[in-house]
């Protein structure tokens, strides 16, 4: 046990070294995601810790000495989501081209890469497998692009995609343990190495306000194609370590965040692939919680959808239950947002009025009193 700590510990320490020398090697040749209209942030910061977390990755699981076989279907499509990423983060191509391109990867997925959503749990009526036969692939497509796209679209501060993909792994972690399937476990282990590492580059603290990397497109579509690799490998058959419905809930937030997103967009005219504001950490930011409040905020409740995803599980609470209970949180969560945006105009007001009466919110934090300030929560 104690050789598995430490075998994770020097992935650990590996992948941190290996993101701060891409970080200075993107500064030599220019490689910075820019601030703009849309990305809020005061200076120029390297994209590259998607990269160093699938060069990290890669070795390490190769290092432990995972077959190549276990492997292969994850890294080698793995690489053309990194590579597409990267030449995103230098070129900016269109939202169609990443489409595409993610498509592309995700129907090689489920045709070679060893990862096909065959069944989706028993909630068939009358508690059966639900069987997706000819329609699994074009199922399996669907989904993975999905995961890729909701943490693509929740990487919008500092250390949010991060931590929620952390969570996420360490509860298809404990899956994984208790399913008996080591070379997945050791897979996962080795991802959530490799993020955490990035996070000590990414996330604020008291010492560094702002984050040093970007994880980038690279590494954003890397993170969720990965998830959604894992998810699938154990839910279906060989390994069935899980149910389906139980990887919806290791990924509450960010499902919930590009769904709801989607169909905001759409009800209102405008196109699904035109970037906005008004996610769920934008509300926080707006009505004045810190970057720090807000991601504590956003990870317990995604801590809890992983709790209770994973009880789920473990309590053998059936398939048909944990879905309706998924679906019927997520309309919550729409009714929740849509009113909370609805009310954010008289919320500003309230905290304007007491800004300029120099008195302080006992209902909200107190938003920053400074231009700098300002800039500085802002989500980059």
């Amino acid at each position: 046990m104690m050789n598995e700590v430490f075998a994770y510990l020097l992935i650990f320490l590996f992948v941190a070294l290996l993101t701060d020398f891409l970080r200075r090697q993107a500064l030599s040749v220019g490689l910075m995601d820019y601030p703009s209209s849309r990305k809020r942030h005061q200076r120029p910061v390297p994209p590259v810790g998607g990269e160093a977390i699938f060069i990290g990755c890669l070795i390490s699981v190769l290092a432990l000495g995972v077959p190549i076989a276990h492997v292969a279907g994850l890294f080698a499509i793995g690489a053309i989501i990194v590579l597409t990423g990267a030449l995103d983060d230098y070129y900016n191509f269109s939202p169609l081209s990443r489409l595409l391109a993610q498509i592309s990867a995700a129907l090689a997925t489920a045709l070679l890469g060893g990862a096909t959503v065959e069944q989706l749990g028993a909630i068939a009526p009358g508690g059966q497998i639900f069987y997706l036969h000819a329609f699994a692939v074009p199922f399996t497509v669907l989904g993975i692009v999905g995961v890729i796209n909701a943490f693509n679209m929740v990487d919008g501060m500092d250390g949010l995609s991060g931590s929620l993909a952390l969570v996420a792994l360490l509860a298809l972690a404990l899956v994984a343990q208790a399913g008996q399937a080591p070379m997945i476990l050791a897979m996962v282990l080795v991802m959530a190495s490799g993020i955490a590492a990035f996070l000590t580059l990414n996330l604020r603290s008291p010492w560094r306000w702002r984050a040093s990397v970007f994880l980038g497109d690279a590494g954003s579509t890397f993170i969720g194609f990965a998830l959604s690799w894992f998810i699938i490998r154990l839910s279906q058959e060989p390994i069935s370590a899980m149910s389906p419905v139980t990887g919806l809930w290791f990924l509450t937030i960010p499902l919930f965040d590009v769904l709801y997103a989607l169909g905001r967009r759409i009800l209102s005219g405008s196109s699904p692939f035109h970037a906005d504001r008004q996610h769920l950490h934008h509300f926080f930011l707006r009505v004045g919680f810190s970057v720090s409040q807000t991601l504590g905020l956003i990870l317990a409740f995604a801590i809890s959808g992983a709790a209770i995803g994973t009880a789920g599980e473990f309590l053998d609470i059936p398939d048909r239950t944990m879905l309706i209970a998924f679906c019927g949180l997520f309309v919550l969560y729409c009714l929740t947002m849509t009113l909370a945006w609805r009310a954010y105009p008289r919320i500003r007001r309230r905290l304007v009025r007491r800004r300029r009466h120099g008195g302080a919110s006992t209902t909200l934090p107190v938003m920053a009193r400074a231009r700098t300030n300002r800039i500085r929560e802002l989500p980059h």
